[in-house]
């Protein structure tokens, strides 16, 4: 058996990695997400979020793009949350098909690997786009948070919240709404 040396797979790392270019994120594109300022309209104490958020805009070699929301309170928070959420706009519809059902799986398989909770899959509660699936987090059967993952067209919008949930569709659909909305219309 022949074995490929450790600086070729270097090199194709390398080489991979430079095909990724990191841009700006505007505004505009700050606005698509579901940032955790949201959240002190629901009582949470969330504080000046400029500290614990990240923005990130990556452009792919094959022309496609993904941007990224990151938010984590501090640990010793009395209002701990977590926020994450990206969105990513392919070439084709057939490629976003793709990256829906890797997001699914690989959020799936990380639960898995963390053990400790349970994904409670509930697609009734809210439907947006071609395809969707909302996700309740339940840990020692108390639901902790939510996943949300939409495809519509070529686009994927893909949200989880921890250390709160929804649990209301009505309100859910107010807080989400223009913002798939407006991803729906995004062009990197």
């Amino acid at each position: 058996m022949k074995r490929i040396p450790v600086y070729a797979v270097l090199l194709a790392g390398l080489a991979l990695a430079a095909c990724t270019r990191d841009l700006p994120v505007g505004d505009t594109e700050k606005a698509l997400f579901l940032p955790a300022a949201v959240f002190e309209g629901f009582g949470f104490e969330i504080g000046d979020t400029a500290q614990r958020e990240s923005y990130k805009k990556m452009r792919y070699f094959d022309g496609s793009y993904e941007l990224e929301y990151e938010f984590e309170a501090p640990d010793e928070s009395p209002d701990y949350i977590y926020v994450y959420s990206s969105l990513s706009v392919e070439r084709k519809a057939s490629d976003a098909m793709t990256v829906y059902l890797a997001m699914d799986v690989g959020f799936r398989i990380g639960n898995m690997a963390a053990g400790d909770v349970d994904i409670v899959e509930d697609n009734e509660f809210y439907q947006y786009g071609d395809a969707s699936k909302f996700k309740r987090i339940v840990h020692e059967g108390r639901q902790i948070g939510n996943m949300f993952i939409t495809r519509s067209g070529k686009r994927v919008y893909f949200v989880v919240v921890s250390g709160t949930y929804f649990d209301d569709a009505q309100l859910w659909g107010e807080v989400i709404g223009e913002r798939l909305a407006a991803f729906e219309q995004y062009e990197p």
